[in-house]
């Protein structure tokens, strides 16, 4: 895929740690968010990335068009990454787990993709 070599997150030793939404309102983007394996692994890396996929570039095989983004809010980013969809059926939930031992509420972090592409709680 054009683009689409040697995204950020890591090396592959990250559990669940790929996730790919359509972009709320909009058929051909995608995004990709990838976290990072955590500082338990041998390379390190806290974080969560996104990169956004037009399926429609480079003549249908595929784009990415914005590259390697890191998301602040959730520097310390580790090993854990789903979604839910909102009541609202629009906005998506993004969860991901944070470097902490988790051990109540405070340590998982929890976002916000919705159609105007805010990040916030």
């Amino acid at each position: 895929m054009l683009n689409g070599d040697n995204l950020d997150g890591g090396s592959l030793s990250a559990y669940q740690r790929v996730l790919i939404l359509q972009k709320p309102g909009n058929e051909n983007l995608y995004y990709v968010f990838i976290v990072g394996e955590g500082l338990d692994s041998n390379w390190g890396k806290l974080g969560l990335w996104y990169n956004i996929v037009d399926i429609n570039g480079d003549n249908g095989l595929g784009e990415v068009i914005e590259k390697d983004v890191f998301i602040t809010t959730v520097w310390d980013a580790e090993q854990k990454l789903t979604a839910v969809k909102h009541e609202n059926k629009e906005d998506i939930w993004i969860i991901t787990r944070k470097y902490m031992a988790v051990t109540n509420s405070s340590d998982i972090e929890h976002f916000s993709l919705s159609i105007y592409n805010r990040w916030g709680h």
